[in-house]
């Protein structure tokens, strides 16, 4: 039945040896922090594809439906994908704290939908957002002030 899979096309790293709970953790984390890094990449070169309209090389007349196809992803994700590429390449702040690992992809997601609901105030408030996101105490004494 799974014949047709080449096994070569999934590496996969051995199991490490972990010795409890703590190396378990710690390494779970670890593969978060991997793939995190892994979806900056993907965005940057994802935005990259949608700036060369190289998805119309395979005959799709979008990036979203290139990679539905391409990439086997379910059309919400693949959308999902194609919205966090170009609304990081609009939003320096969100992408700068992304590319630091100071913000998750569901982080970003949030901020960019946000985004796409009030565009105009978002770019003025894009700062604060990001600070909010990133839970700093500035915050506080900024809204204290504007109070």
């Amino acid at each position: 039945m799974f014949d047709v899979v080449e096994t070569s096309d999934f590496p996969t790293e051995p199991l490490l040896e972990l010795t409890g709970p703590e190396d378990l953790v710690d390494e779970l984390a670890s593969a978060f922090r991997r793939r995190e890094r892994e979806e900056v990449r993907i965005a940057r070169l994802l935005h990259q594809v949608n700036e060369a309209r190289a998805f119309t090389h395979d005959g799709y007349s979008s990036s979203t439906a290139w990679l539905k196809h391409r990439m086997s992803l379910h059309p919400g994700e693949a959308q999902r994908l194609v919205t966090r590429a170009n609304g990081l390449a609009e939003s320096p702040l969100v992408a700068l704290a992304f590319e630091k690992g100071l913000l998750s992809g569901s982080q970003v997601d949030v901020l960019l939908e946000t985004k796409c609901r009030a565009p105009e105030r978002f770019t003025e408030d894009e700062a604060e957002l990001v600070a909010i996101a990133l839970g700093t105490p500035l915050i506080r004494q900024l809204r204290k002030r504007l109070d």
